[in-house]
């Protein structure tokens, strides 16, 4: 009878365990261009992605690697010879650090990058990058959990760059590019 009871438990946890290892992975991919790549690549649980790329050339790559907890991701690239990269892990200890990243870019010839790791169980790790002009480049990089970072560039030929990754983490950053009309006008965008 003891052997019994015990078998059972053990099939019950086991069970009970498997959909926490398996996750939520989705994924929906749209390109309407030619010549247009995307590559998503998701492990764990809780993974999304979405991406929408309209242009040609367009180059989209996805990696989130969240073990227990984490993920989603949502890239729209309107224009053409755009590339967008998203890496997100996760440390594992399924208390649902999240780690967010939005990219839309819709000139054409932008590149935005974005590497999120969370390192401890707290709340979030998030990213939005929007580049609407031509040429424009974003980095971001973010290692703790706490993070917070975003950037919009409206103009070309811009560069902005985001590095975090305190230990004690709880920073956040906001990048905006002015920009300079034919007049000598600056405005904030």
């Amino acid at each position: 009878m003891k052997k019994l009871i015990l078998t059972s438990v053990s099939a019950i946890a086991l069970l009970s365990a498997a959909p926490a290892i398996a996750g939520d992975n989705t994924s929906t991919v749209s390109q309407s261009g030619t010549n247009s790549s995307a590559l998503v690549s998701q492990g764990g649980s809780l993974s999304t992605s979405d991406v929408t790329q309209s242009g040609d050339a367009d180059m989209a790559t996805v990696n989130q690697d969240g073990t227990i907890s984490g993920g989603s991701s949502s890239i729209s690239q309107e224009g053409s010879n755009d590339t967008a990269t998203v890496t997100q892990s996760d440390d594992g200890s399924g208390g649902t650090p999240l780690s967010l990243s939005n990219i839309d870019q819709s000139g054409n010839g932008n590149n935005a990058t974005v590497n999120q790791a969370t390192s401890t169980n707290a709340i979030t790790s998030e990213s939005d990058i929007s580049q609407s002009g031509n040429n424009n480049n974003a980095n971001v990089g973010q290692v703790d959990d706490w993070q917070y970072s975003s950037i919009d560039q409206i103009s070309d030929g811009n560069t902005a760059t985001v590095n975090q990754g305190d230990a004690t983490g709880n920073r956040r950053r906001q990048l905006r590019q002015f920009v300079h009309d034919h007049a000598g006008r600056q405005w904030r965008t």
